[in-house]
């Protein structure tokens, strides 16, 4: 436990006091490239704090690629998201509901529940490109002790996917950074409500 605060902490310590800064696209690229490796470290655990903090967890994904490319860039974005299921999977499990309330909302768990029975597997893997519903369905996931094995691989597989085409986008657009950046803060977005309409008709199946 206190080495996820203290990964928690190291975004702002580098990225200062104020959480509008994460806003700020050119800060972001400024700061992964002033302060190296212990800026990739920040990222990650600014990706993985987007469970308790609002982050823009795909645009540093994509500052990412901007920095180092589609390889290095995909693999540091794909641990941030990777870490943030895991430590949303183990909480729940250990802790139980009191936990998985308090970072997915009872509101959101319920609505999502029934897309989680239905899939479970799958919807592991197509949440992590969605915002807010990955920590949702990893919550559920270590609520219902879905074998860690199989969690696991779906994270993975999940996070690999959206992390190197997030550091992938960053690479290809580095010569327009701010168009990049604006994308990878609104694609997500325009997929959820897709994704939710999926959920209300689990739901009412169920």
């Amino acid at each position: 436990m206190i080495f996820i605060v203290t990964m928690f902490a190291i975004p702002v310590v580098i990225f200062g006091d104020r959480i509008e800064d994460y806003l700020n696209f050119e800060r972001i690229i400024f700061l992964l490239k002033e302060h190296g490796p212990l800026a990739a470290v920040a990222g990650i655990a600014a990706i993985s704090a987007d469970l308790f903090i609002p982050t823009p967890a795909h645009a540093i994904m994509t500052g990412f690629g901007l920095v180092h490319g589609w390889f290095v860039g995909g693999v540091l974005a794909s641990a941030g998201t990777f870490l943030a299921g895991t430590i949303a999977y183990w909480l729940s499990r250990v802790m139980g509901q009191r936990a998985a309330r308090f970072i997915a909302g009872e509101e959101d768990m319920e609505k999502l529940h029934a897309l989680f029975e239905r899939y479970g597997f799958g919807a592991i893997i197509i949440s992590r490109w969605i915002p807010i519903v990955p920590e949702v369905l990893s919550c559920l996931a270590g609520m219902t002790r879905m074998p860690h094995a199989r969690f696991a691989l779906g994270n993975l597989i999940g996070s690999l996917s959206v992390g190197f085409f997030y550091a992938g986008l960053g690479d290809a657009y580095g010569g327009t950074p701010q168009f990049a950046l604006t994308l990878s803060v609104v694609l997500p977005f325009l997929l959820l409500p897709l994704f939710l309409l999926i959920a209300a008709r689990s739901r009412r199946a169920a």
